[in-house]
């Protein structure tokens, strides 16, 4: 408890640079903890899908006469369903979904909603791994005019009812009818729809190219069943295009797998988002360390000049005058003659005095440093049990005491003890019942004293034991 005290006294009187030190590290260490979450979040996309390490986009690259393009995520429409027809041993589902073909908003009576919304074919949610609440996906989207609601979205379009059988309007062309519901999916999801809406309500009106001849409009998606080397599963993949597409000398296309996890990340804008908050948090980070490095070596010398003085127990007649040392930022011992010392008067009696130190002769600043005069020690004379407890007696502290303190525990350590007070310092014994029988105690006693409302205690006395009865 001393040593605590006095870091105490230390953070109280150095609290200029204290509070500089304490203001510029937190502000740091929020910003580069922001920013490093930041990063983290943006490499958790799409990790909110059901075993999203068996989930992969599917990806083409067009190449006219022999230059490639950059990798696209709308590929042809009909490689998806292509590629699970061609290696169901080790596709369990494909999905395709396209979003442009929906983009008009959906109305429940005169009421518009613009929620992002894709069309989407029968085996959308068991591809994607997102949880169904209610309705038949597999059975309904193979249907034409078919809707599935998110459950915020049907909340927020019905209030609360069952939305199933409900009759809403697509861009007041046509009806759609809600055949289920699914679990809302959070932000951090690349593929995030409010609803789906059936394949066959926009191919029987046709609208968009869903073929093997072009019409490179769709994100598309299939979960593996088992682990296959990335490599050799992209191998396949084209094998199976390369059979289906148009022959052209002109005109080339290739289409492969990444795992869905690498779709966000791998966006330009994305990367590069990320490397600067990184490089940022990183540099915050560093130049928050060395201010505060600097602030503190700043701020030795300062320190090294404020060492405390300690407690004094015994208060009596005489003055008390603890011995000061002062040190500087070498750790060598100041000479006196660079400091002067001023004292509190009264330093005879119990409670809490002060020493200004101020600096010369080359050293500057002045240091408030503080002593305490605790109250003398009490003495246990005797113990005498008794039937479920025992009688402690003391010798009386006749000046600067309010009262005592009496531990007692059946561990010589103490721990656990319990404490007893004894107000009126004239009083010289205690009885303490309602103990255990046959059991050894331990039991010491120390004297205090109130000053001001504030209680100063004596070192506690040497153990004594005793049997109860």
């Amino acid at each position: 408890m001393k040593q605590i005290y006095y870091v105490i006294q230390a953070l109280i009187h150095g609290r200029g640079a204290n509070i500089i030190k304490v203001v510029s590290l937190g502000l740091g260490l929020t910003m580069s903890i922001l920013l490093f979450s930041r990063v983290v979040y943006e490499q958790s996309f799409d990790t909110c899908f059901k075993d999203h390490d068996k989930l992969y986009q599917l990806w083409n690259i067009w190449t006219v006469n022999g230059e490639p393009f950059p990798p696209s995520e709308f590929i042809i429409g009909a490689a998806a369903g292509g590629i699970l027809d061609a290696m169901p041993e080790i596709v369990e589902s494909a999905a395709s979904t396209g979003s442009w073909p929906v983009s008009a908003p959906i109305y429940n009576g005169s009421v518009r909603f613009d929620d992002f919304k894709v069309a989407a074919d029968s085996l959308f949610f068991q591809t994607m791994g997102i949880e169904v609440l209610s309705g038949d996906p597999v059975r309904e989207l193979q249907q034409k005019d078919v809707i599935f609601l998110s459950k915020d979205l049907a909340d927020k379009m019905f209030g609360g009812e069952n939305p199933i059988g409900k009759i809403i309007s697509f861009n007041k062309e046509f009806e759609l009818t809600v055949k289920g519901t699914y679990a809302a999916l959070p932000e951090n999801c690349t593929m995030r729809p409010k609803a789906v809406i059936s394949l066959p309500s926009i191919w029987s009106r046709r609208i968009g190219n869903y073929s093997w001849n072009g019409g490179d409009s769709w994100k598309e998606y299939i979960r593996l069943k088992q682990d296959i080397d990335l490599d050799e599963l992209n191998k396949r993949i084209d094998m199976v295009v390369q059979q289906h597409i148009p022959r052209s000398d002109k005109l080339g296309i290739t289409v492969m797998a990444k795992p869905v996890r690498d779709t966000y990340r791998g966006y330009d804008e994305v990367k590069r988002m990320r490397n600067i908050m990184l490089i940022l948090g990183i540099s915050i980070l560093f130049i928050t360390t060395l201010n505060y490095v600097l602030i503190s070596i700043s701020s030795l010398s300062r320190r090294a000049k404020s060492i405390g003085v300690h407690k004094c127990s015994g208060a009596g007649t005489k003055v008390k005058n603890p011995t000061i040392k002062v040190y500087n930022a070498e750790g060598k011992q100041i000479s006196s003659k660079y400091y002067t010392v001023k004292k509190s008067s009264g330093r005879k009696n119990v409670g809490k005095y002060k020493y200004t130190i101020t600096f010369k002769n080359g050293y500057k600043g002045k240091k408030i440093v503080y002593f305490t005069i605790n109250p003398k020690s009490a003495k246990l004379t005797s113990l005498k049990r008794g039937l479920n407890g025992f009688t402690a007696k003391w010798g009386k502290v006749a000046t600067q005491a309010s009262g005592y303190q009496i531990r007692y525990s059946m561990k010589s350590s103490m721990a656990g003890s319990k404490v007893v007070t004894v107000k009126n310092y004239k009083t010289t014994s205690k009885k303490i019942t309602h103990l255990k029988k046959n059991k050894k105690y331990y039991v010491q006693i120390r004297t205090y004293k109130t000053v001001s409302k504030v209680k100063y205690y004596s070192g506690w006395s040497g153990k004594k034991t005793v049997v109860t009865k």
